[in-house]
């Protein structure tokens, strides 16, 4: 085997080996700590996790705790008592539970309204002894619902103030362990994966005949490789994870990381293109290519803010409130780094589109529109999955990216790989540019590049 698919291979394993080495599937597994005791109603609760059931009868969770091993000396004195220290186990639907949070933490679920279910689980008798499995079923028959996991010390009067050990696992009413807003997400993965597959062979091919009438590739070419490269594996691990799941409740969650940051590392790529071109790099006639030193330090900056974003997000878990990947707090970020880059693309590429000729404007014309799609693609989806059900956001705002990043990578292909507009004001009708193989790599807008390519073109920059 070549080294580098063995590298690849090793790294695949790594990722799911240990998932997929556990026991067979018992429902989606939700496990954590949860510190219940304290002075305030609101340190005796605390929020578990949530589930997405589908509409049928019967379906299912169960859940057990433990005092966490090595807690405070005050869960030491808990198993004196003559009885076993109990939790109070809540669970509420998602049209209660807005409501429920307005309430004391103790009257969560005894507020008629608000309260689902309500069950007192024994804790282990010893620390780090689990205590029984306790189950209970859901049924609904309208549509699907969120319900909501929670724990609290209200009514156990024995428990004063510990750090408990939580697992909950969830099934539908048909054993599947994907929570209704994952159940399509699989079929629609694997598809795009494929899609996207064929889509990377023919633009390989195409790169190739062009590399083989054209000489080295241009640098726009290797960018845009690099970002369907980096869309590609981000998919093929979400596909791995998401397979994984459905094996252990679990997935992978080193696969989710990487996929994650591997998707924002292709939007970057695709965004700084974009911004590269409306600055200038590669327009034949552009002087602005000249200036693009500085390009290179703020990609891998925002890159670095991508990343950082998504890993964080992964480590915090799923809150209550978030419903689709970029949830919360990333999402607001997210939002807020989106629309400076379009505010950035709109003013660079309109300040060029003021000093161009006319026909480099009615190229630019045409560019701004279709880049400024792309870039407002996010913050228009996120905030649009807003209006419907929690349930329906993850995978409505899943297959908006995807189809947002689909549709950029393919007019970026054409755009670059046929003679039309861009071809006639660009440079890519001359092989003076380095390209991919050349001593300048990936460097967008390198300033000794773009002195070359000027001085040969026009005797100066």
């Amino acid at each position: 085997m070549p080294a580098p698919a063995a590298a690849a291979g090793l790294l695949l394993w790594s990722l799911l080996a240990g998932p997929l080495g556990a026991a067979p599937a018992e429902g989606k597994l939700e496990a954590g700590t949860v510190h219940l005791g304290g002075r305030r109603d609101e340190d005796r609760w605390g929020y578990l996790g949530k589930f997405g059931y589908a509409i049928g009868e019967r379906a299912t969770y169960d859940v057990r705790f433990r005092l966490r091993p090595g807690g405070a000396a005050r869960a030491a004195a808990l198993l004196d008592a003559a009885a076993a220290p109990e939790v109070d186990l809540e669970v509420f639907l998602d049209v209660d539970w807005d409501r429920a949070l307005t309430l004391p933490a103790c009257q969560r679920a005894a507020d008629g309204p608000a309260k689902r279910t309500f069950r007192k689980v024994d804790l282990g008798r010893e620390p780090g002894e689990w205590g029984p499995w306790v189950s209970g079923f859901v049924s609904q028959s309208i549509r699907p619902h969120i319900w909501y996991f929670a724990a609290s010390s209200c009514a156990s009067g024995g428990l004063g103030g510990a750090d408990v050990d939580f697992e909950v696992r969830m099934r539908q009413p048909d054993g599947s362990e994907l929570g209704v807003e994952l159940r399509w997400m699989p079929s629609v993965s694997a598809v795009a994966l494929a899609c996207l597959t064929a889509f990377l062979g023919c633009f390989v091919r195409r790169c190739r005949l062009a590399a083989m009438s054209t000489g080295p590739l241009h640098p726009v070419l290797c960018a845009l490789a690099a970002a369907v490269a980096l869309q590609w594996a981000a998919l093929l691990l979400e596909v791995l994870h998401l397979w994984a799941y459905s094996s252990n409740g679990v997935g992978s969650p080193a696969a989710d990381a990487l996929a994650g940051a591997l998707d924002m590392l292709s939007q970057v790529v695709t965004v700084t293109l974009l911004i590269a071109i409306a600055r200038g790099y590669s327009l034949a006639s552009a002087a602005e290519a000249c200036e693009l030193s500085s390009m290179r330090r703020v990609a891998l900056a925002v890159a670095f803010l991508h990343v950082v974003l998504v890993l964080l997000d992964k480590l915090d878990g799923e809150a209550s409130h978030e419903h689709h990947e970029n949830g919360g707090a990333l999402g607001l970020i997210l939002l807020a780094a989106r629309l400076l880059l379009f505010a950035a693309f709109a003013r660079e590429s309109g300040e060029l589109q003021a000093r161009a000729g006319l026909r480099l404007q009615s190229f630019l014309r045409r560019f701004r529109a279709a880049g400024s799609a792309y870039l407002l693609a996010y913050p228009a989806l996120l905030l649009a999955v807003q209006a419907f059900a929690p349930y329906l956001r993850h995978p409505l705002l899943m297959v908006g990216l995807l189809g947002a990043q689909a549709s950029a990578a393919s007019w970026l292909a054409g755009l670059f790989l046929s003679k039309g507009a861009y071809y006639e004001v660009s440079s890519m009708s001359s092989s003076l540019l380095p390209g991919c193989g050349g001593a300048h790599g990936l460097s967008l807008g390198a300033p000794a590049a773009c002195a070359a390519s000027s001085l040969r073109r026009r005797g100066g920059c």
